[in-house]
């Protein structure tokens, strides 16, 4: 059951996670300010409330707040979208005959996991302060903290799946 669940969404939800990603990428460059020259990525990594809200009166004064608020909304649907679809991913790896990618899939699932909880945590102390429009030290400093789990678990599953990938299509062609 649960492998015909992932057989069926792999490619559904992941992609569509990523489509999500690519919008949110390019919406990222409206944010880039004096203040935030790495945008959003600024705003993860501030760690205190007078950074954040430093990087917020910058989007305020640049008429940009829509943008940045738009983008955060878009980044919840996109963890739980992505995190499912890696997952899927990973599951269906768990189902193939050799072990090395049985232990990648294992992998893929639990940097899944990571990345969904970690990115959820960042995301939400952030909507709080960027919805509010006051900063926190305590969570901006807990945004700041998860960020570089979350991004090495992401970057797990992004070059475990399509590792994977490749390898069987440069296999085929072989």
């Amino acid at each position: 059951m649960m492998k015909n669940f992932a057989l069926n969404n792999f490619m559904r939800f992941w992609i569509a996670g990523l489509i999500l990603l690519i919008i949110m990428i390019f919406g990222n460059l409206l944010l880039i300010t004096d203040a935030s020259p790495l945008a959003i990525s600024d705003h993860q990594s501030a760690g205190s409330a007078n950074r954040i809200d430093e990087i917020q009166f910058a989007w305020a004064a640049a008429d940009v707040l829509f943008y940045a608020k738009t983008s955060m909304i878009i980044d919840l649907f996109f963890i739980g979208i992505y995190s499912l679809g890696a997952v899927c991913g990973g599951i269906l790896l768990r189902y193939d005959e050799r072990l090395f990618v049985r232990r990648i899939g294992a992998l893929v699932i639990a940097a899944a996991v990571i990345f969904c909880v970690t990115d959820y945590i960042e995301t939400i102390a952030q909507v709080i302060q960027l919805f509010s429009m006051r900063g926190s030290d305590k969570l901006a400093a807990i945004a700041a903290q998860v960020g570089p789990a979350k991004s090495i678990a992401f970057l797990t599953t992004i070059f475990g799946l399509l590792g994977i990938i490749s390898w069987d299509k440069f296999k085929k062609k072989a």
